[in-house]
């Protein structure tokens, strides 16, 4: 269920639609290849096959594949599930910021 927090002002419909166009402009600008790549260069790196890594995660091989081709966008709790398994930072996989 999704909530929010009431600061005091109404939302209007006006409001949601330019957040959900603002959420959409941002997903644009994600770069998916390039997350992709640095989840499989940190797989690769850390000896854990996608196999593997897709039994951790509970989710299928194939979704996975999918993620690190860059074809499948992922949530932010899948992000934070495969930088928790994989040992990287966010802002690594994000950014490629910081030591893996």
């Amino acid at each position: 269920a999704l909530g929010y927090i009431d600061i005091g002002e109404k939302e209007t419909s006006t409001t949601y639609s330019k957040s959900f166009e603002n959420l959409e402009t941002a997903n644009k600008e994600i770069d998916y290849s390039e997350i992709a790549k640095r989840i499989e260069r940190a797989r690769i790196e850390k000896g854990i096959t996608k196999y593997r890594l897709a039994l951790e995660l509970d989710m299928s091989a194939a979704y996975l594949s999918r993620i690190e081709r860059g074809v499948s966008t992922l949530s932010v709790k899948t992000l934070m599930q495969i930088c928790d398994v994989l040992g990287v930072p966010e802002s690594y996989i994000l950014r490629g910021d910081g030591d893996k």
